[in-house]
């Protein structure tokens, strides 16, 4: 192909365009891209606003709420039972020593009253 061959354009579309029409242009984008900054700028404020998010989202927040308070209930129900069974073994291996203790303190008195009377030295 040789140079000027059909259908080949030398010269750039920006060059076809005027001054101002590029202004034109230029403006355009600008605007538009200050809408969409003032948009976004619009969204990050209602993101981080808790108390509007508290309120468009009441129903969320009192289910997650609600099971929240659930699982800490249970959770909490849970651990006192332990510690009441705990508890309750402690009281049992306690009552098993004591028991042991008596048989024994009863088994040192026997043998101590058949042995007779006993010489105190001091």
């Amino acid at each position: 192909m040789g140079e000027g061959a059909t259908g080949v354009n030398h010269e750039p579309k920006a060059a076809k365009l005027n001054a101002s029409e590029l202004e034109q242009q230029i403006d355009d984008v600008r605007a538009e891209l200050g809408e969409l900054v003032e948009e976004l700028d619009r969204r990050r404020h209602e993101a981080l606003d808790i108390r509007l998010q508290l309120r468009r989202h009441a129903g969320l927040v009192g289910v997650v709420s609600a099971s929240l308070a659930i699982i800490v209930a249970g959770r909490v129900r849970v651990v006192r039972r332990r510690r009441a069974h705990d508890l309750l073994e402690r009281g049992i291996a306690i009552a098993r020593v004591l028991s042991i203790l008596a048989r024994e303190a009863s088994s040192w008195r026997r043998a101590l009253i058949r042995s007779g009377p006993v010489e105190v030295i001091g």
